[in-house]
């Protein structure tokens, strides 16, 4: 028995090494012929870096390109008046007009100077040198009420309290007179210029200088050339309040 028992023993352990051998030997083939199945990994930091800083640059890029095309963009409609008073474009003296009744005031009386456009620090320049000019030609002072200039902005002359010194015009007691400053004959004036000159006629209105039931006139002289100013004619006509055109000279 005790023999037996022995070889029994032997038998059952040399099967179980055999398994073992077997399990161990089908492992290692398994090693060598399976590919190995890795696991996918996440993109590494750098690389998430890198993404961050590219779409950083053609986001930059893109809202740079937007602004470009804003600022080149004429201003909208609603824009603020923007007024540039006598002492800051250098007058010279005071304005000599009569006194303007603005309870009766009814007219917008429009013009262009036919001299150069200005933008910017050019534009004192030119309103001193009108004034010079308008003083050689008779009058006490520029004419006009105010002037808006190509960039936008509005230069006062005889100013809210005064009617302008176009005296041959029968208007000019109910008028307030605008002057675009240019020669828009052929050339039509700027958004800006023209938008500015809507918001002083707002402003007028909201500073009760002019009344609400009030008309556009653009005023010109024939005899300077037969179609004086007809490209800003043409860029007023369409306005609101519009009425039609008066021939002076």
């Amino acid at each position: 028995m005790a023999g037996c028992s022995r070889e029994c023993s032997t038998s059952i352990n040399c099967q179980t090494t055999r398994v073992l051998d077997n399990r161990a030997s089908s492992i290692d083939s398994c090693d060598e012929t399976t590919p190995l199945i890795s696991i996918p990994r996440g993109p590494s930091r750098s690389a998430v870096e890198v993404c961050i800083l590219i779409f950083i640059f053609f986001g930059g890029f893109a809202i740079g390109v937007y602004l470009l095309i804003v600022e080149g963009e004429e201003r909208p409609a609603n824009f603020p008046f923007y007024l540039v008073e006598r002492a800051e474009w250098g007058a010279s003296g005071e304005p000599q007009g009569q006194p303007l009744n603005h309870r009766i005031v009814n007219h917008v009386l429009v013009f262009h100077t036919r001299s150069v456009q200005c933008e910017g620090y050019r534009c004192a320049q030119i309103m001193q040198s009108l004034q010079h000019d308008f003083r050689g030609r008779n009058f006490s002072d520029v004419p006009h009420n105010f002037l808006v200039s190509n960039d936008g902005r509005t230069f006062e002359a005889q100013g809210w309290r005064l009617q302008s010194e176009f005296s041959g015009l029968a208007e000019r007691n109910i008028s307030l007179a605008v002057g675009l400053i240019g020669n828009f004959t052929q050339l039509t004036p700027k958004k800006h210029q023209l938008e500015e000159t809507r918001a002083l006629i707002n402003e007028a209105i909201h500073r009760g200088k002019l009344n609400r039931n009030f008309g556009i006139f653009v005023v010109r002289n024939a005899t300077e050339h037969p179609q004086d100013a007809q490209a800003m004619i043409d860029a007023v006509k369409s306005w609101p309040n519009w009425r039609h055109v008066i021939e002076y000279s």
